[in-house]
């Protein structure tokens, strides 16, 4: 493991006990049993496609800072892609299928009459019309956490619905926001450890783990004091 500020769980015994007595658990082991362990370690070892999510966590909290909500909406999307593939869920289209193939026939139709257009621009719109009936890359991401039983607050998902600005622009706040609030900083590291801590339990919780987790959303970026959630 990379030496992270950011782990994804209370890795020393007496951290472990802390947040157990905090959550009101039943824990008598420590954190990470070998049993645990070996079978995490193993669905890790079978699935290649969990590497690019676990190389963005690893390295989000190093890069500038124009490029650390970037790097976790990259690991969140690639990470549902992975279990998308596994067939662990199926993303809700806006519209039936039956319905939607009566659109798109009427719709298709529409467009081989415009007898001024190109074929090359037939097929362009075409394309676009099959695309209709995809959720949006946004609305796609919280669907994993659903299929998998995981409870995300409320600001975890508002926290999600960041993905477009931060993917494409790298930062939510602006130069003069700065200027007229020098606390603003700290709103959106808070938005940014929030899926930091909803990527931590989608993953976790696919590799085989329940337990105690750090919710660094919900950890005070000024004090030394650290929350927790469980999964």
């Amino acid at each position: 493991m990379d030496d992270t500020i950011y782990t994804p769980i209370p890795v020393s015994v007496h951290d472990w006990m802390r947040a157990s007595h905090t959550l009101q658990l039943d824990v008598r082991s420590g954190p990470l049993v070998p049993d645990i362990v070996s079978r995490m370690a193993q669905t890790f070892l079978d699935e290649h496609g969990l590497a690019a999510p676990v190389e963005y966590l690893l390295r989000f909290h190093e890069a500038p800072v124009e490029m650390r909500g970037a790097l976790l909406s990259l690991a969140l999307e690639s990470l549902t892609d992975q279990l998308q593939k596994k067939g662990l869920f199926e993303f809700p289209k806006p519209l039936p299928d039956e319905a939607w193939r009566t659109f798109f026939s009427s719709a298709k139709a529409l467009v081989d009459q415009q007898e001024t257009w190109t074929n090359e621009q037939r097929n362009i719109i075409t394309s676009k019309l099959q695309n209709l009936n995809s959720p949006t890359n946004r609305d796609k991401l919280t669907v994993p956490f659903d299929a998998l039983g995981i409870v995300l607050t409320t600001d975890e998902r508002n926290a999600i619905n960041k993905r477009n600005q931060l993917l494409h622009q790298g930062r939510l706040l602006k130069p003069d926001d700065l200027r007229s609030n020098r606390e603003a900083w700290k709103a959106v590291d808070a938005i940014e450890m929030r899926i930091l801590t909803a990527v931590n339990k989608l993953l976790l919780r696919h590799l085989g783990y329940k337990g105690v987790i750090i919710d660094w959303g919900a950890s005070p970026i000024d004090s030394e004091s650290v929350a927790y959630t469980q999964i």
